[in-house]
C-alpha cells in the first residue's frame, strides 16, 4: 500500500488537496511498482487525533510496523495452498474513536502500557503517540492467516500464560523465526502429500505431533541476549503449538479484527486491510462511533464513513471506467453476476451500539472467510460482485431488508448540493433563504419542529414548578446540550442564547465524546478537569 497524507489550512479545500495528492501518489507508485488493475481501495481520515497533537505523523492511515517480507501461504479463498516467497507484509487502519484499554492475558492494560508492550510485541518502535497507531500494532500482531511466523508470534503472546503482566521475556525474532521453519517443515510433509486445505485442517493434531517433536527445548534458547530463559512446561507447549496452528488458519482478517473488538475498550469507527487480503477483502467495523457503508451498483462504487451524509457522495456521479453499460461485455467473466438493472443505490448502517464488523469480499466464489467464521450470514451486494459477511456482537436488529436505506429513486433523501468554489461565501448568500425556511415552516402551524418547541415548553414549565416547590435543586442542570466539534459549537451558542432569554433555567454543554465516556462504555471514563464528571451530573 501506499499512503498519502495531507495538512488543510483554514482557506484549502481538504477534498481537493487529497484529491490532488492521491494522485501524485499514484503516479509514482505507477513509475516504481506498477499498480493492479481492477479495484481500487482507498482508506482515509479527515480528522487529526483529538486526544493528542495536531501532527502529520497523526494523520490517517495508521501504520505500526513496516513492510516485511515474508513467505507466508495463500490461496485460502481457493482451497489450495502455495507457499508464497518474500510477500509484502503490512497493516493499514483508519480509527474515529479512542482506544482506552485492551487485554492480554485475561489482564486488562491501559493505552500506555499497550504502547510500551507493542514496542517489544512487534520489534518495531512506535511511530506516533496517537490511541488509533496502536490499534494497527495490535491488528500486526492478530491478523496471522497463512504465516508460521507471525503465528508462532500470536501463539506466544495471546496462548502462553506469562505470570509477570506484560513484563515477560519476548524471544526474539530470531528464535521465533527458527521455531517457525519447524511448524512449516512438518507442514510441508503434510502438503507435499497433495492434501487440500480442508484436509490440511483435518490434520491439525497429528501436525501438532510432528511440531512437537521438532521444537521441544527450543523455547529454553536464550531471548535477545538476556540471561532469562522462558522454558515452556510440557501443557504450556501443547497450548503454544495449538494456538499456533489454529490461529495459521483461523486468524484471517474478519477474525483478527473479532478478536480485537472483543479485547479492547473505548470507541470505533473502524477500517482494517492488510496487504494479505487487499486484492479482495477489507474490514469496517463501528463499537461507540457511527459507520455506515453506502454501495452504488451502476457505478461499481462503495463508500464507507462515520458520517451518514458522507456516503452520499456518490449521488449522482459517474464513473467511467466502471459504467453499468460496460456490464454485457464482461457477464461471460462474471459467475452469478447478471446485466439487468443491479437497482439504486444503498446505505447499511453498521450497529454502533454492541458492535458489528462487516468484511467486504470481491472476490471471485463465494466469501472466503475462515472456519471461525462460518456460522456468520453472508448477503450478496452489488449485483453480485461483492459479497458482506456480518459479525454482529449483539442481538440481530432484525430483517436485513429493512436495514438498507435507499439512497437513489428516494424522495426522503436529498440530492448533494452544487459544488461551489466559494463555499464560505455561498454558505453566507444562503443564510436569508435559510431564515425564510425557517419562517415559513414555523408559520405553517402543525410542522414538527413548531410541535417540538411546545413540548419543550410543557416540558421545562413543569421542571421549573417542580424547583419552585423544592422538588429539584435550584442549581439542577434543566437542558444539557452535547455535540461534537461544529455540532457542539453550535450547541453553545444555543446555551447562550438559552441562558440570556430565560434566566432562571440552568442550561449547559458538553462534548457528546464526554458523554460517551461517562455513560457509553462499559466502564466510566473518568473527565477530569470538567465540571460534569461521574458524581458531578
Amino acid at each position: 500500500g501506499v499512503r498519502a497524507r495531507v495538512v488543510n489550512s483554514k482557506r484549502t479545500d481538504l477534498s481537493k488537496l487529497v484529491r490532488a495528492k492521491l494522485a501524485s501518489t499514484e503516479r509514482r507508485a505507477s513509475w516504481w511498482n506498477g499498480l493492479l488493475d481492477g479495484v481500487r481501495f482507498y482508506a482515509g481520515h479527515t480528522r487529526f487525533a483529538t486526544t493528542s497533537k495536531a501532527t502529520l505523523a497523526g494523520c490517517h492511515p495508521h501504520q505500526w510496523s513496516l513492510p516485511q517480507a515474508m513467505d507466508v501461504y495463500i490461496g485460502f479463498s481457493e482451497g489450495e495452498l502455495v507457499k508464497s516467497v518474500g510477500h509484502n507484509v503490512e497493516v493499514f487502519i483508519t480509527h474515529n474513536g479512542d482506544l482506552d484499554f485492551f487485554e492480554v492475558g485475561e489482564t486488562t492494560y491501559d493505552l500506555t502500557a499497550i504502547q510500551k508492550w507493542l514496542v517489544r510485541a512487534t520489534g518495531y518502535p512506535m511511530p506516533c503517540e496517537v490511541d488509533s497507531c496502536a490499534v494497527a500494532g495490535l491488528m500486526d500482531l492478530l491478523r496471522t492467516q497463512g504465516s508460521w511466523f507471525l503465528s508462532v508470534r500470536y501463539a506466544y503472546h495471546f496462548e502462553v500464560t506469562h505470570s509477570c503482566g506484560l513484563h515477560y521475556e519476548i524471544p526474539s525474532k530470531r528464535v521465533l523465526q527458527e521455531i517457525a521453519s519447524y511448524f512449516d517443515q512438518a507442514f510441508q510433509v503434510f502438503l507435499g502429500k497433495g492434501n487440500s486445505l480442508e484436509e490440511l485442517k483435518a490434520c491439525r493434531s497429528d501436525l501438532a505431533k510432528q511440531v512437537s517433536q521438532r521444537i521441544r527445548g527450543v523455547l529454553g534458547i536464550q531471548h535477545g541476549g538476556s540471561n532469562k530463559a522462558r522454558c515452556l512446561t510440557e501443557n504450556e507447549q501443547e497450548g503454544f503449538i495449538k494456538g499456533a496452528i489454529d490461529a495459521f488458519f483461523n486468524n484471517d482478517l474478519l477474525w483478527a479484527a473479532r478478536l480485537f473488538l472483543r479485547r479492547a475498550k473505548g470507541s470505533f469507527g473502524l477500517c482494517v486491510t492488510s496487504s494479505l487480503d487487499a486484492r479482495q477483502q477489507m474490514v469496517v467495523g463501528a463499537r461507540g462511533q457511527t459507520m455506515s457503508v453506502a454501495f452504488y451498483p451502476r457505478t461499481g462504487l462503495i463508500l464507507y464513513g462515520s458520517e451518514q451524509a458522507s456516503v452520499k457522495a456518490a449521488l449522482g456521479v459517474t464513473a467511467p471506467s466502471v459504467k453499468f453499460s460496460k456490464l454485457s461485455k464482461l457477464a461471460p467473466e462474471l459467475d452469478g453476476v447478471t446485466t439487468e438493472d443491479p437497482g439504486p443505490a444503498i446505505r447499511l448502517d453498521l450497529d454502533d451500539l454492541a458492535g458489528e464488523l462487516c468484511l467486504l469480499d470481491w472476490g471471485s466464489g463465494p466469501a472466503s472467510v475462515s472456519e471461525k467464521n462460518q456460522e456468520l450470514p453472508v448477503h450478496t451486494m452489488m449485483n453480485g460482485r461483492v459479497t458482506l459477511t456480518d459479525a454482529l456482537e449483539g442481538n440481530v436488529l432484525g430483517r436485513w431488508s429493512k436495514r438498507l436505506v435507499t439512497l437513489e429513486d428516494n424522495p426522503l433523501v436529498l440530492p448533494l448540493p452544487p459544488v461551489d468554489d466559494q463555499p464560505i461565501l455561498g454558505d453566507i448568500a444562503d443564510i436569508p433563504k435559510a431564515l425564510v425556511h425557517i419562517q415559513d415552516d414555523w408559520n405553517s402551524g402543525n410542522s414538527m419542529n413548531r410541535l417540538t418547541a411546545w413540548n419543550l415548553g410543557r416540558q421545562l414549565k413543569n421542571r421549573l414548578t417542580k424547583k419552585l416547590r423544592g422538588d429539584l435543586p435550584a442549581d439542577a442542570v434543566d437542558i444539557l446540550v452535547t455535540g461534537c466539534e461544529a455540532s457542539l459549537w453550535v450547541g453553545e451558542q444555543f446555551v447562550a442564547d438559552m441562558h440570556m432569554a430565560f434566566r432562571k433555567l440552568v442550561v449547559k454543554s458538553i462534548s457528546s465524546n464526554k458523554v460517551l465516556g461517562l455513560l457509553g462504555q462499559e466502564f466510566t471514563m473518568p473527565q477530569l478537569g470538567h465540571q460534569f464528571t461521574e458524581g458531578g451530573w
